[in-house]
């Protein structure tokens, strides 16, 4: 997943992780639902971190990633992110923590029998998690936040994790500012765009931004490969 990361960032986002193994929480499920049936991930978070200090030194990590699996949620059998990430105390001090639920659903979405599809659908998750992307909505009469496969933050998860459109790369700043080019409403130009998932692209754009309306909207143009990363486990 680093590679999948440093590729489709032109190297501006890397990290080295520390996977540690599955603990057991005190509780069983209706110990973190509440009334309402819903997942209680205040407790949930302070009992899984729990488990853990003893044998994790925090101070050695920017972000922590719990990851469930189980959705913990009443009929929710799919995986999901919370966005905003929770201070929760430490042996070593306060950390952020966000969490990701990837279930095991059998051979339907998302997962498969035994998480064999889970590296597309875990790096959507993370980047809800890392970046605070949300999903990107297909144009009408789609109202599905699922429908665009060639978005990893769409539908494009399951079967092998494409990459980023162009404005979610901008939201993460790994977009210069000298790749992107504005056409002026009511103007006409050529622009050549380079491929956007290559992890060396040339000297050409990646991005045109179209403008439209009056409340700041725009359209986003980009060079897209019909491909799958393929460096992934």
């Amino acid at each position: 997943m680093t590679a999948y990361w440093n590729s489709h960032s032109f190297g501006a986002f890397t990290f080295t992780g520390s996977v540690q193994d599955w603990q057991e929480l005190p509780l069983n499920r209706p110990g973190y639902t509440t009334a309402g049936g819903f997942f209680n991930d205040p407790l949930a978070l302070i009992d899984a971190i729990s488990v853990h200090d003893a044998n994790v030194n925090f101070n050695n990590f920017d972000m922590v990633i719990l990851v469930f699996n189980d959705s913990l949620e009443a009929n929710d059998l799919f995986a999901f992110a919370f966005f905003n990430p929770q201070q929760i105390n430490t042996a070593e001090g306060t950390k952020f923590v966000s969490l990701v639920f990837t279930p095991d659903t059998g051979a339907g979405f998302p997962l498969g029998p035994n998480f064999e599809k889970g590296t597309g659908v875990t790096l959507h998750e993370m980047g809800h998690t890392f970046n605070g992307l949300r999903h990107t909505m297909s144009p009408p009469p789609s109202t599905s936040p699922y429908d665009d496969e060639a978005s990893l933050m769409s539908g494009g998860g399951p079967d092998g994790p494409p990459g980023f459109i162009s404005i979610h790369k901008e939201i993460a700043t790994w977009l210069p500012a000298a790749d992107i080019v504005t056409i002026p409403e009511g103007e006409e130009q050529i622009v050549t765009l380079d491929i956007l998932s290559s992890p060396s692209p040339g000297a050409n754009f990646l991005m045109a931004k179209v403008p439209f309306g009056t409340g700041g909207e725009f359209y986003s143009v980009e060079a897209r490969k019909d491909s799958t990363f393929d460096q992934t486990p």
